[in-house]
């Protein structure tokens, strides 16, 4: 049974958002994407306007480059579909179909983009943040975790 701070389920931008922030934090955290991570946003053919690429960008290389930054802050990354996630006093536990289980103190759910239009990949982003945020404040107002 692996331990980790705090698990993502869905790997589009607002997970892989949270993921890095996360991990820049220090927190065990772990990415689980059932399709492939980068959401649907990897199958948009161009973005504009889109912060630190100014001429532009792909779906795919965006999300390739958020995978690539969210892998260097130290993100574990799997994928895999989320079998049950079990509820305890102060812990999750979240079993994978592959029959693996994980103990957490805690867990979020993220999705990829609220609608198909690309524009939305920043709000998820921004989501993904906030999320990642709320993680945080919550390991530091209960320091002492239950394992299941």
């Amino acid at each position: 049974m692996l331990d980790y701070d705090a698990i993502i389920v869905g790997g589009g931008p607002a997970g892989l958002a949270a993921g890095l922030y996360l991990s820049r934090g220090k927190f065990r955290t772990l990415l689980i994407d059932k399709d492939g991570f980068g959401g649907s946003v990897k199958n948009a053919t161009w973005i504009e306007n889109y912060p630190g690429f100014s001429t532009g960008v792909t779906g795919a290389q965006l999300a390739s480059e958020m995978m690539t930054q969210a892998l260097k802050s130290g993100l574990q990354m799997e994928m895999a579909e989320v079998a049950e996630i079990e509820s305890y006093s102060e812990s999750r536990c979240v079993k994978l179909i592959e029959m693996m289980q994980t103990s957490l103190p805690c867990i979020f759910a993220v999705g990829d983009i609220r609608s198909n239009s690309p524009a939305q990949v920043v709000t998820a982003v921004g989501d993904g943040a906030t999320a990642a945020i709320s993680i945080q404040n919550r390991h530091q107002q209960q320091p002492n975790r239950q394992q299941c």
